[in-house]
């Protein structure tokens, strides 16, 4: 992986520049203004959507030329999400070429900063000055989220003057909305929840139906515990734009937790049609899926009172069920959606004896090691584990061909109670 470096300070033009277009008569035409433009330029180029982000990951781009309609899994509205969503890239330029852009396309595009399309055909000239504007645009963004950063760092200093002070340097800006937004996100994840509400509030007074301020307002609810709140607002900025994939992930797991099972599964397959390697959209789907058939298929008499309790009792019924491997599934893609150490040591725990049971002593042991890892003090997991790694070193045969009657893991249903995440770590787990 990179080590991703911003363009230096003085630096009046992008420097590399990645091309993704999949009609290779295209490059030569493109590339060329851009050369004779920008003289120091080096320009990559990248036939598809997987290739292309190989190439952004393994090397340091200043600007992104993406084609919207590439061919293959990865296309334009993957990479520009999944570039929005990256530390490094999600501040990098990107232009959006296309022969034909929809209404929710341009939408998608026009939600994220330093992003522009244009159609083909184009003329160079245009293209050129496309460039040049988003590289300004993202230049001077750098800049004064700098001064923001310097004026929030006086926060402890000056607690009555330093939210003025990011304030008049957002309004004083080309683009206010864009800095006061940003300043939103900056004191909200700090935990300045009064200063991040008017600073809101100044944001709203200028682009009220904006879907981007409202996904960030529905992610300030959603952090204060307000789901219905939430929702609302980020089902108003999915109904503007779409394509976006994180909201579409928001929304699926809101609706997943307040076990709208069908609504989860439909906001989740949106998002594997965007993007089909994205994890959270890939494992939401898969449990939204398996909730869904758990609650029509059965009758549970009651419903743990944790949603990581709740994803614990299906994964222990597919076992009970002898669909051990779907099971196994079920909790890999339970850890992307449990949400404290403690559950996500549970659900670790659970995967190791499943992979016990299947006679994999080493991702047995893997996962033994994740749950010890995540919470050092549970017992079980390091008992499990010391047991795998003595059986191992006595070279015992195989280490899980026995290990479940040596622990007494081997439980009838009744005698497997559920566990419940609310007790402590010391309860039975009673889990695959």
């Amino acid at each position: 992986m990179t080590e991703f470096e911003h363009p230096k300070e003085d630096q009046e033009t992008p420097q590399r520049v990645l091309l993704v277009e999949d009609d290779g008569s295209q490059h030569k035409l493109i590339e060329e203004p851009i050369a004779n433009a920008f003289p120091y330029v080096k320009t990559d180029y990248s036939k598809t959507g997987e290739e292309a982000w190989t190439k952004l990951m393994d090397t340091n781009y200043d600007f992104v030329i993406l084609d919207w309609r590439l061919e293959g899994d990865i296309h334009g509205p993957a990479i520009l999400n999944r570039l929005r969503n990256h530390e490094h890239y999600q501040h990098v330029p990107v232009l959006v070429l296309s022969g034909y852009l929809q209404p929710h396309d341009f939408a998608l595009i026009e939600e994220f900063t330093f992003t522009s399309g244009i159609e083909k055909p184009f003329r160079s000239v245009f293209l050129i000055k496309k460039i040049k504007d988003l590289y300004k645009e993202a230049k001077w963004f750098r800049k004064k989220e700098k001064a923001l950063i310097n004026a929030f760092e006086q926060s402890h200093k000056s607690p009555d003057a330093y939210l003025d002070e990011m304030i008049n340097i957002c309004e004083s800006s080309p683009r206010p909305f864009m800095l006061l937004l940003h300043s939103f996100i900056m004191l909200q994840e700090a935990g300045h929840t009064e200063d991040a509400e008017k600073v809101l509030a100044k944001a709203k007074g200028l682009k009220p139906d904006s879907a981007t301020l409202l996904s960030e307002e529905g992610k300030f609810h959603l952090r204060n515990g307000d789901t219905k709140k939430a929702s609302e607002c980020l089902e108003q900025a999915l109904k503007k734009s779409p394509k976006n994939l994180d909201r579409l992930c928001m929304l699926g797991t809101i609706s997943m937790k307040d076990l709208e099972t069908e609504k989860a599964v439909e906001l989740f397959q949106q998002g594997t049609e965007i993007d089909k390697a994205n994890i959270e959209a890939k494992d939401g789907l898969e449990l939204s899926q398996n909730l869904d058939s758990y609650f029509k298929n059965s009758s549970p008499s009651s419903i743990p009172k944790t949603f990581a309790g709740l994803l614990n009792a299906v994964g222990i019924s597919m076992v009970r069920g002898g669909d051990f491997e779907h099971g196994i599934s079920h909790y890999e893609s339970a850890m992307t959606y449990a949400e404290e150490k403690h559950d996500k040591a549970r659900l670790a725990f659970n995967l190791g004896l499943g992979f016990l049971r299947q006679s994999d002593p080493e991702k047995a042991s893997h996962w033994f090691e994740t749950s010890v890892d995540l919470d050092p003090n549970y017992e079980k997991a390091k008992a499990h584990l010391s047991k795998i790694k003595s059986k191992a070193e006595s070279g015992d045969g195989p280490a899980a061909t026995h290990l479940d009657e040596d622990v007494g893991l081997e439980l009838t249903e009744s005698e497997a109670p559920l566990f419940d995440f609310d007790q402590s770590a010391d309860d039975d787990d009673g889990a695959a």
